[in-house]
């Protein structure tokens, strides 16, 4: 708060630092990028920003000035629906969709104050740093920065309330519009699965089936519709919800093809659950896999995304990450099939559409 970004910009000239604070699903996130050299400046910059945050005028008077655009962008393209299907996959709960744009027009500094600064001041903290670093030049820098900071929660809070949201029930349709003269919609068909949230082993089996599905959809709906069209597939979990996740068939399609394509996609699920992949669907979705472990290891954001988040809440983590190379190649197909078969068909199927409303 001390120093304005054009400050800020000066004063860190020719220096690789920044950060950023995203929205999780269950804690806020603060990340930065820098080298070796610049590796003690980054961290004062990031405790920097909880201890010192700029709430700017200026920054509230861009927020508000871009919200006419916004309205009339979710107004006119499928963007709009798919805010407001967010909330209806999760139950209505209004933390997965956008307030109206009026609404968020009203809100001051003093609000994103109030909801931020508790959990900047005083909220637990998990530090994960990844690359390339000499521990013995890191530790004291630490002690300098996050190692100073006051006294602070010493675990996360539960949230075991928050955690709690309702699939809709199977099987269901529903509509979506937007006003456009643009004849383009999208289909989608979801199956409720498992999420995440200590669900490691069967969520790798869930992305293999994803990708048997994901061929077969490509393969079906361009020879029937045509090659134009590009549906995909694939399986969404939350890590911070309670038993919440989908497989889901998507695809872009000419407003007067919407049914067809999720009859489509829910036909060929249903194959899937009563006669199962076969050998060759399962080697092809699992071969590229396999491929791109040995290349994630080389790879920083598989180690601070994957490796190292939350591990210190969950120490188990660790140890999924230690199996997870042995457990892809354990993976067979019968277990795929079995998972075809509990998640996919007809019964379980949540159709869903967007259009235009003319």
């Amino acid at each position: 708060g001390k120093h304005s970004n054009d400050e800020l910009q000066q004063i860190l000239a020719g220096k690789n630092v920044g950060t950023s604070l995203k929205i999780g699903e269950d804690a806020f996130i603060l990340s930065g990028r820098t080298t070796p050299s610049d590796l003690e400046l980054e961290l004062q910059l990031m405790c920097a920003s909880l201890t010192d945050p700029g709430y700017r005028e200026e920054a509230l008077w861009q927020f508000r000035k871009a919200l006419p655009t916004m309205a009339q962008q979710l107004k006119h393209s499928p963007a709009g629906p798919q805010t407001e299907i967010e909330s209806w996959m999760h139950g209505g709960d209004p933390r997965y969709t956008l307030p109206p744009v009026e609404k968020l027009g009203t809100y001051t500094i003093a609000d994103a104050k109030k909801w931020l600064t508790p959990e900047l001041e005083k909220g637990f903290v998990e530090l994960s740093i990844v690359g390339d670093f000499d521990a013995d030049t890191l530790i004291p820098a630490l002690l300098n920065t996050f190692g100073a900071l006051p006294k602070r929660a010493t675990a996360p809070a539960a949230l075991d309330a928050a955690r709690k949201v309702k699939f809709p029930n199977a099987p269901a349709s529903k509509t979506f519009t937007y006003d456009s003269k643009i004849p383009q919609g999208i289909a989608s068909v979801y199956w409720k699965t498992d999420g995440m949230r200590g669900n490691t082993t069967e969520v790798r089996r869930l992305n293999i089936l994803a990708d048997i599905y994901g061929d077969r959809l490509r393969k079906e709906i361009r020879e029937k519709l045509g090659a134009s069209y590009s549906p995909d597939a694939g399986f969404s979990g939350s890590d911070a919800l309670s038993g919440f996740g989908y497989l889901v068939g998507q695809s872009v399609g000419k407003p007067e093809d919407i049914e067809r394509l999720g009859t489509v996609m829910r036909e060929l699920a249903d194959g899937l659950a009563k006669e199962g992949a076969t050998e060759d669907e399962f080697d092809r979705a699992k071969k590229p896999i396999l491929s791109n472990l040995e290349k994630s290891l080389r790879d920083n954001s598989f180690w601070l995304g994957t490796v190292m988040s939350q591990c210190q809440e969950d120490p188990k983590r660790l140890d999924l990450s230690r199996n997870r190379d042995s457990d892809y190649k354990s993976i067979t197909l019968k277990e795929v099939n079995a998972l075809a078969k509990k998640h996919f068909g007809s019964a379980n199927a949540i159709h869903v559409a967007i259009k235009p409303a003319s």
